[in-house]
């Protein structure tokens, strides 16, 4: 905090920029940032992918939306200002994970209830 208030930051900032880029030394380091660039996308421009579960499950609650661009916005200044660089968006991509499998076991259960209603009917 010392180095911040005399304006000595340089160093600092260097090492953090080092240890983000030391990331993609390796090609899973690529393929991280490509996966997190899709997800950026995916979040700020929902009506674009192909995937129409996708689609319902951002507009099924009006909260959904928002919570994603949070964390987007969370992700990428973590990615920007933290030491771990593109690994702390890839990990809060596993936080989303979950709701999206919960939302296509939802969508399986009303689809075999819808089913099931079917075949019951004379």
């Amino acid at each position: 905090m010392a180095r911040l208030l005399n304006g000595d930051v340089t160093d600092v900032l260097i090492r953090k920029l080092a240890l983000s880029l030391g990331f993609f030394d390796n090609a899973g380091g690529w393929v991280l940032l490509v996966v997190v660039l899709a997800a950026f996308a995916a979040v700020l421009w929902p009506q674009r992918v192909r995937s129409a579960l996708y689609r319902r499950w951002v507009n099924a609650s009006p909260l959904t939306r928002p919570a994603l661009l949070a964390l987007a916005l969370c992700g990428l200044v973590a990615m920007l200002l933290n030491d771990f660089g593109v690994l702390l968006p890839a990990i809060m991509i596993g936080f989303v994970l979950p709701l999206l499998v919960a939302q296509l076991v939802e969508e399986a259960r009303g689809r075999s209830t819808r089913q099931s209603t079917r075949s019951s009917m004379p």
